[in-house]
């Protein structure tokens, strides 16, 4: 996709970290954006912001734990900015320390949050981009992605699968 002004994109975790970045560079090429963070993560500061810009930046809250709420994270994106050209995976979580001291809730909150959301919202953003032969997914990972680190044994893990996932989808 070489010219981005007036496309749309759903950007996840907006709210923090390298969200602010991203969200900041796509609104300079003129992407209207919908920010998604957890509804408790204020993106007001980053709208007021962006909006100077001449884009159409929504805030549009979700958890992403929250797997019935996915669908309609992606149409309500859509009902705000327009049908996805862009969709950027961002979010994501990490739990540091000993694995053996991890609870399964840490397990399944990692997990939802930086592996199933990530093939979620593509599974469901992806037909209407194919529909309209054109789009783009940028899966945000690590380099935690690529190689082992003490103490991150879980964030390792779901790093790999969505380096994995976005390997195995392109090809």
């Amino acid at each position: 996709m070489k010219e981005l002004r007036g496309r749309t994109a759903l950007l996840t975790g907006a709210a923090g970290g390298l969200g602010h970045y991203i969200a900041r560079a796509l609104a300079a090429e003129g992407v209207n954006l919908a920010l998604c963070d957890l509804p408790s993560a204020s993106v007001d500061d980053l709208l007021a912001e962006l909006r100077p810009q001449g884009v159409t930046a929504e805030s549009i809250p979700a958890d992403l734990t929250d797997p019935g709420g996915l669908e309609a994270l992606v149409r309500h994106s859509e009902e705000a900015v327009g049908p996805l050209d862009i969709l950027v995976n961002n979010a994501g979580m990490e739990f540091a320390g000993g694995f053996a001291h991890q609870t399964r809730e840490e397990l399944e909150t990692i997990t939802a949050v930086n592996l199933v959301a990530v093939m979620e919202l593509t599974r469901v953003a992806l037909p209407g981009m194919l529909e309209r032969r054109r789009g783009q997914i940028v899966n945000v990972a690590s380099i935690a992605g690529k190689g082992p680190f003490p103490y991150l044994a879980s964030y390792c893990a779901t790093k790999h699968a969505v380096v994995g996932f976005t390997h195995a989808l392109r090809a």
